[in-house]
């Protein structure tokens, strides 16, 4: 029954090699499926022979049944040949083992000598045992789930050569033979079930496998320092795949807008560059892995007969003669491929192929970072340039404005100088200038005055009107010495319009008076200002207001407005207005829309009063339609300020 089951075991393994190979037409399959035949073929002959009931099968039977299985080292030997280098005396040597052990056997028929089966026993030993030997170093060679497999087949090689050599030795054991027998058969059951699980092995184990080597190979790939660029990133991961595969030529091909392009290769390359398409790529990775490399010379069924695809004659000049094509799932749903290029058929692919492409995307996502890593540097790069050439643009900047500033602190230097000059000009000027007038002013007088009964009516009007113009000449010239001193350095304070509106209003109290005109006035704020400023504001406007007043009383109305930062004051009267065509030019010097006759003054009060509002820093304007009255308004910014909570008691009064 043990018996049975060992051959079992090495059934599947034949019937699971012998499906792969007729499907995809793979030499490892075919050799494989070589090396279980024997044990197949005994499993059959067996269960033949239980069927037909018969205590032993016809002696043709037997010897076809030995002969396979003395066959088995020179089958095991083929396969390891495929799957890596072997020296061709260990494939010639593993065929004189097999003759000088199957030759006696047909010569001699069971009656072998003990020396003979000692003999057979060893040499089957020493093949197997050198197979072996030659996938573990092939094992070491691999990571990951193919390692694992390698290992257990050349353990299983190495167990069932130990089983062969156990069972002849107990055939001339004499009494120990019963106990060397079954210590042949459980070496046997733990090569077949090592078999099994190298060559089987349940999906659950495989996964285990795939998962534990994927995590080891992405550890080594995380381990990249952030700073590597997408070249060498996917450069490393070309090595390690080549490392892990065994490939003698790793390839890794990425999309572009056209064709794909080659970015890393690691091994063997020949001469000349890669090219290839989208078309063949796709063709390529349709196909059954892995894909052999035909001969160039002769039409293949599977290419066409014009030509070899691109990849597969660049395989063909690397020496290679099987190609395989991982396609790479890459981010935003694009995809490249990654092409191995091998000397020797791969035994176990599907597990390759998967743990490949995983790794592909895993790279993929690292090649990423470093793109943008290397994006982040050269965008460091270009703004320090920016920000040194800005920097030194500034520092050319500040050094033409330092320049700048030293010139208008030398002509702000000179402007107070000048300033200060025409200030002590325009006061020395005005008293020179007025001493002449008073004089022609009081001997004009005095000669009317002695001669007011000689004198003819002509030379008495030519002498009022040269103490006429004499008396205009003195009020231009206080006016034009009040205009140059307003807008001078003043100290500001906190200014009661109120008061001051109080005390314009009493200076003006004959006028008031005489012309019948009635004030009012909304309560007054508090501003920063300078007071007798103030108060010559609010006498030129009012007495405008009373100057240039209708037929009918004069009626004015000072009101309030708080905006934003400061206020706004109005003056509305009801006299003659001003044609909005020269609102600019009423606040104007010298600028009048009178003759000169019918309207006392120099024309210079409105620039006055538009002086004093801006050296508050505050804007001046007018209101008004010709007939119905003008509205002069003005706005004072102010910090500190306040409403005041009623008119002062002399506004009041001049309001009654």
């Amino acid at each position: 029954m043990i018996t049975l089951l060992i051959e079992a075991f090495f059934a599947l393994v034949f019937l699971q090699s012998l499906v792969a190979y007729l499907r995809r037409r793979n030499p490892v399959q075919r050799d494989l499926a070589l090396v279980f035949a024997p044990f197949t073929s005994l499993l059959v002959l067996e269960l033949i022979r239980r069927a037909a009931g018969a205590a032993a099968l016809p002696l043709v039977f037997g010897y076809i049944g030995v002969t396979l299985l003395l066959a088995q080292p020179y089958l095991t030997m083929r396969l390891v040949r495929t799957l890596r280098p072997v020296p061709r005396w260990a494939v010639w040597g593993a065929l004189g083992v097999f003759v000088l052990t199957a030759v006696p056997l047909y010569i001699l028929g069971t009656r072998l000598t003990p020396s003979a089966t000692l003999a057979l026993v060893v040499g089957f030993f020493a093949v197997q045992g050198y197979a072996a030997v030659l996938l573990a170093g092939e094992a070491r060679r691999r990571s990951g789930a193919p390692r694992t497999r390698l290992a257990l087949a050349a353990t299983a090689t190495a167990v069932l050569g130990l089983c062969l050599l156990v069972a002849g030795a107990g055939g001339t054991s004499g009494q120990a033979g019963a106990a060397m027998q079954t210590a042949s058969e459980v070496l046997a059951l733990l090569s077949g079930i090592s078999y099994v699980v190298a060559f089987m092995p349940p999906r659950w184990l495989r996964r285990v496998w795939s998962g534990g080597a994927a995590y080891q190979i992405h550890h080594q790939m995380a381990n990249a320092p952030a700073t590597e660029t997408p070249a060498e990133t996917w450069s490393r991961y070309a090595a390690t795949v080549r490392a892990v595969s065994g490939a003698a030529t790793a390839i890794v091909l990425l999309p572009t807008d056209t064709d794909p392009v080659c970015v890393a290769t690691s091994g063997e390359s020949p001469d000349g560059d890669l090219a290839t398409t989208v078309a063949d790529l796709e063709l390529l990775m349709e196909q059954p892995q892995p894909v052999t490399v035909p001969d160039p010379a002769p039409a293949s069924s599977r290419w066409p007969a014009a030509h070899l695809s691109p990849l597969l004659s660049y395989a063909h000049r690397a020496g290679a003669r099987v190609l395989i094509a991982v396609p790479l799932q890459l981010p935003r749903s694009a995809r490249g491929a990654l092409v191995l290029l091998s000397r020797r058929h791969p035994m176990f692919v599907e597990d390759d192929v998967r743990l490949l492409g995983e790794l592909g995307a895993q790279t993929a996502v690292m090649a990423e970072r470093g793109a943008a890593a290397v994006a982040i540097q050269v965008l460091n790069a270009q703004l320090e340039q920016r920000v040194q050439g800005r920097t030194a643009e500034l520092l050319v900047a500040q050094v033409a404005l330092e320049d700048v500033n030293r010139q208008l602190e030398a002509q702000n230097s000179m402007l107070a100088r000048s300033n200060e000059e025409l200030q002590r000009f325009a006061y020395v000027a005005s008293h020179d200038l007025q001493e002449p007038l008073r004089k022609i002013i009081s001997f004009s007088g005095l000669l009317v005055e002695r001669t007011s009964e000689t004198l003819d009516p002509d030379p008495r009007m030519y002498v009022e009107r040269i103490v006429g113009s004499a008396a205009r000449m003195q009020r231009l010239i206080e006016d034009l010495l009040m205009f140059s001193r307003v807008g001078g350095v003043m100290e500001l304070r906190p200014v009661d319009c109120g008061l001051v509106l109080a005390a314009v209003l009493d200076s003006l109290a004959l006028a008031l008076a005489e012309t019948g005109a009635t004030v009012t006035a909304d309560p007054m704020p508090t501003v920063l200002a300078h007071r007798t400023s103030m108060e010559q504001l609010f006498q030129n406007i009012i007495g405008n207001a009373l100057k240039y007043r209708s037929a009918d009383e004069p009626r004015i109305h000072v009101s309030v407005q708080e905006l934003d930062g400061g206020w706004r004051l109005t003056v509305q009267d009801n006299g003659i207005g001003i044609d909005m065509a020269y609102a600019e030019r009423i606040f104007q010097v010298f600028q009048r829309l009178h003759p000169r006759g019918q309207y006392e003054g120099t024309g210079i009060g409105l620039a006055v009063c538009k002086r004093i509002v801006e050296s508050y820093g505050g804007r001046i304007g007018v209101d008004s339609v010709p007939g119905a009255g003008s509205a002069f308004w003005f706005f004072i910014p102010a910090t500190q300020s306040q409403l005041a909570q009623e008119v002062p008691d002399a506004v009041a009064r001049r309001a009654g």
